[in-house]
């Protein structure tokens, strides 16, 4: 019964993406830098780098629900959750850090305390397959 959940993505995201292209473009061209210049192969692979990680987001963010245990992945990081420790879970439009793409966001309390936010393109399967009654 292993469901997974590719997380949405706001235009804001995608903007911030362009931004950050834009923005080592713009350097290149102003600084009019030549293959050769120490400088040009700092912003190489600050840009490939910083473009490259955008990308590892954008394609390995989602959230896989099993029979005991929810995945949460987002690049290099995973979170495993136990089903029997989620609480609670309630929509959220918060600005904190989060395994989330959109601000459309839900906000999961498991365990003592803890919170983790995430932003399933479907966010009533999602829940469903958590085996929680859908939110009103």
């Amino acid at each position: 019964m292993n469901r997974t959940f590719k997380s949405k993505v706001d235009a804001w995201y995608y903007a911030a993406l362009l931004f950050v292209l834009g923005t080592f473009s713009y350097a290149y061209y102003e600084e009019g830098l030549t293959p050769k210049s120490p400088e040009f192969l700092v912003l190489i692979f600050s840009g490939v780098l910083s473009v490259g990680l955008m990308l590892w987001l954008l394609k390995t963010t989602d959230y896989s629900v099993s029979h005991d245990t929810l995945l949460i992945r987002c690049g290099p990081i995973k979170w495993h959750i136990k089903r029997s420790e989620i609480q609670e879970i309630k929509p959220s439009y918060s600005l904190l850090s989060s395994p989330a793409l959109s601000m459309d966001r839900l906000a999961i309390h498991f365990g003592e305390g803890r919170t983790i936010m995430v932003s399933p393109k479907d966010k009533k399967g999602f829940i469903s397959a958590l085996g929680f009654p859908p939110s009103p």
